[in-house]
């Protein structure tokens, strides 16, 4: 039976800038219509949220999601015709201190 079907690739990117660490990181998001008749669907990812000062998160590539700020949830509506397929992209850079330890995932 056909389905929808999704798939991710990673991207990852890591600089010392003077006393800071700036990581950038990213996915691309493949989406297909795997059915006879066109969809509406709606994806979600999201971005990290720092909560405190010295690290500092900014998107980089949302490609047309809406973005919650306070979240950092990502939300793309779609509309796949049958067979259609659809690539989007979402990546964040991360700064913090090079002297603290800073966990993504």
């Amino acid at each position: 039976t056909p389905s929808n079907s999704s798939a991710a690739s990673d991207v990852y990117k890591r600089q010392v800038l003077g006393s800071n660490v700036k990581e950038e990181h990213g996915w691309e998001i493949s989406v297909r219509n795997g059915k006879s008749a066109a969809i509406d669907i709606q994806v979600e990812e999201q971005i990290p949220v720092s909560r405190r000062k010295e690290i500092e998160v900014e998107p980089l590539v949302l490609s047309g999601a809406k973005m919650n700020k306070v979240t950092g949830k990502c939300t793309w509506e779609l509309h796949l015709e049958p067979g259609q397929s659809k690539k989007l992209e979402l990546s964040f850079s991360v700064k913090y201190p090079k002297n603290q330890q800073v966990i993504i995932d």
